[in-house]
């Protein structure tokens, strides 16, 4: 279910400009005005504030209103502006449960150029793509990162890409392929949909006009046989990882 609506706004302020403004400014330029359904609208719990493909904050959504019906405290809006008619705005509050959403990059989310200011995606598949997974050596091969950078889940980005994972699930499920742990089954609701996906197709054999085969080249694993997989370069295969499990009886 598409629960969450991605919004882009403050499209001409540069970072700078961006960081000066407040949180009522913030909350008053993503809540309104927006051009999407009824029937759509009442579907999304939450708002991600998206700025030059970042996060900047996320707000749950109580309700939507007709444009220009509810009160703002730092934004003006002309009442006879044609460009009104139909759409909405909705009333909410920052969300302090998902702060851990803040920050990340979601430019995966979005082809270059795109001009469509919403997007429409799935808290779930959000968080697992987002805040569960763990970066290991085959998405990031000789890169210095700094301690904290906001940008390190864009490198390789060809094979991170959403979709692909996605894909790679649906046809697989999110029983680790090589041990059989279900997150869900031992850890219930809070490990409903959580799986680390493996890319088989090392990056060194990687190039810029790759695409990602996701049946072929991803695979579900659970972190520890991920880790696992990685304890030597190049890493284990599948198989490998398998018979040492099925020789050690585990």
């Amino acid at each position: 279910m598409k629960n969450v609506i991605f919004i882009k706004a403050y499209i001409n302020l540069n970072d700078e400009e961006f960081e000066k403004i407040s949180q009522d400014e913030l909350y008053d330029g993503y809540r309104g005005i927006w051009r999407i359904s009824k029937n759509k609208a009442i579907q999304l719990k939450y708002a991600f504030a998206i700025h030059n493909n970042i996060i900047k904050n996320v707000y749950s959504i109580e309700s939507w209103h007709d444009a220009n019906t509810t009160h703002y405290t730092t934004r003006k809006i002309n009442p006879n502006d044609p460009k009104l008619k139909g759409r909405l705005e909705f009333i909410g509050k920052s969300n302090s449960d998902m702060q851990s959403f803040i920050g990340q990059d979601v430019s995966l989310y979005y082809t270059r150029g795109e001009a469509n200011p919403i997007k429409y995606m799935d808290l779930e598949i959000l968080q697992n793509d987002l805040i569960n997974n763990i970066v290991y050596p085959d998405e990031i091969e000789n890169q210095v990162l700094s301690e904290g950078a906001k940008k390190q889940i864009t490198v390789n980005a060809y094979e991170r890409n959403p979709k692909a994972r996605q894909e790679c699930i649906k046809h697989y499920g999110v029983k680790c392929i090589i041990c059989g742990f279900d997150f869900e089954e031992k850890y219930k609701e809070i490990g409903k949909g959580f799986i680390h996906v493996h890319h088989v197709k090392p990056l060194s054999e990687v190039n810029e006009k790759y695409e990602v085969n996701p049946i072929k080249d991803l695979i579900p694993v659970c972190p520890n046989c991920h880790a696992m997989i990685h304890k030597k370069k190049p890493a284990y295969s599948i198989e490998e990882i398998q018979s040492l499990l099925v020789k050690n009886d585990l």
